[in-house]
């Protein structure tokens, strides 16, 4: 019998969902981990931050939901793409090499 070799884009989108189930999901605590933790902003511009935060505080309860509210069309200007990203934290070393 041949075995064959799973696509990398199917392997992918497993690890990922399983990256997802697997994770521990908390409330954040919008004041020390979010607000203060985004360092390239000034204070005023952390409290601004902070404030916007708390006014969908409920959106960081740490549960995963549905997201229900109606479909919406955007419509982008013909020089631009649509894209995707996630948030990650960039690691800068301090170290010398």
């Amino acid at each position: 019998m041949t075995q064959t070799a799973e696509p990398i884009a199917t392997q992918e989108a497993t690890e990922r969902i399983v990256r997802i189930l697997n994770s521990k999901y908390k409330k954040a605590d919008l004041d020390q981990e979010v607000a203060a933790g985004a360092e390239e902003l000034d204070k005023p511009q952390q409290q601004k931050l902070l404030s916007l935060l708390k006014d969908f505080e409920d959106l960081f309860d740490g549960t995963l939901g549905n997201w229900n509210t109606e479909p919406i069309d955007i419509e982008l200007k013909p020089e631009h793409k649509p894209s995707s990203a996630t948030s990650t934290s960039t690691i800068t070393s301090t170290q010398s090499s």
